[in-house]
């Protein structure tokens, strides 16, 4: 019996082996097959990026399960996609779909049951603990909807504290500097206690940040806001991708930040659904009919 060779979209990273419908490019003598028009767009206006290029990060057929007693549980059941260097992406979907899992999964803050996943070259997700550690200083930035500050340490101590960790140098005049223009710079000394959910979200992101990351992971991070304090969050998320080249990857249900996404990804039931064009005209049509 011969086995079929499994094709996958060159941009979003997503099997469609089998596929109808399928958007297709010729490059250089070989045809190109996408799962819809969003990824058929971004390939032709460089092509060049994703036929001889490598995708920042890299997931194949990563799968994860848990075992509750003698109840296994499938949380990921196989999961594909590509994020490509600078990118803006954004993961939705229902509550349970496995959308913080995958997220996890990126961050190095889990391993797959099973599966690859690439970080350029090189396969990390069964990497020591010290050398995931060790990544995950050097290129990570997370933010999360709960803030997780250390409560005992002051908004400056939580900040500098990621830099320790990495073996840098804290700064303080740098990181003085970067708490004055978030508006916070008479709180520097304050213990999360004592500050406003939008305050601890703002030292949050200097948190994330401190390490100069390649790569920002932000779990919900405007769902515990107001609506101004969430938009200077986003105004900051959006300035550090697009002004400063950082890729960004934001687990949301806010259609305000997913319309603004280079990729959306849908998770639904651990696994990716073929539907970024579909999901970005529905998102844009939600903000013209909210306007």
């Amino acid at each position: 019996m011969v086995t079929k060779k499994k094709k996958y979209d060159a941009v979003c990273g997503l099997e469609i082996t089998g596929c109808t419908g399928l958007k297709s490019v010729n490059y250089k003598g070989k045809k190109y097959d996408f799962c819809d028009p969003d990824c058929y767009q971004r390939f032709k206006k460089n092509p060049k990026r994703y036929v001889e290029g490598k995708p920042l990060i890299k997931l194949k057929n990563v799968k994860k399960s848990f075992m509750l007693g003698k109840v296994k549980t499938e949380v990921l059941r196989g999961i594909d996609f590509n994020i490509w260097e600078g990118d803006f992406v954004v993961l939705i979907g229902p509550s349970g779909s496995g959308k913080s899992t995958t997220l996890n999964m990126l961050g190095l803050l889990d391993r797959p049951t099973s599966g690859e996943i690439y970080f350029g070259s090189k396969n990390v997700a069964h990497l020591k603990d010290i050398e995931r550690a060790q990544l995950r200083s050097k290129t990570f930035g997370f933010v999360f909807q709960q803030y997780n500050l250390i409560p005992w340490l002051s908004a400056l101590e939580n900040v500098t504290m990621p830099l320790i960790f990495a073996g840098k140098e804290a700064k303080n005049h740098s990181i003085q500097k970067r708490f004055k223009e978030i508006g916070l710079e008479h709180r520097m000394n304050h213990k999360p206690a004592t500050l406003s959910g939008g305050e601890q979200q703002r030292v949050a992101m200097l948190r994330a940040l401190s390490n100069r990351p390649k790569i920002l992971l932000a779990d919900e991070p405007t769902g515990n806001l107001d609506s101004k304090t969430g938009k200077k969050i986003l105004d900051m998320l959006y300035r550090l991708n697009k002004k400063e080249g950082k890729t960004l990857i934001i687990v949301t249900h806010d259609a305000t930040i997913a319309k603004e996404a280079d990729q959306i990804l849908s998770i639904q039931d651990g696994v990716i659904i073929r539907d970024h064009h579909h999901l970005r005209k529905k998102y844009t049509d939600k903000m013209i009919n909210h306007a």
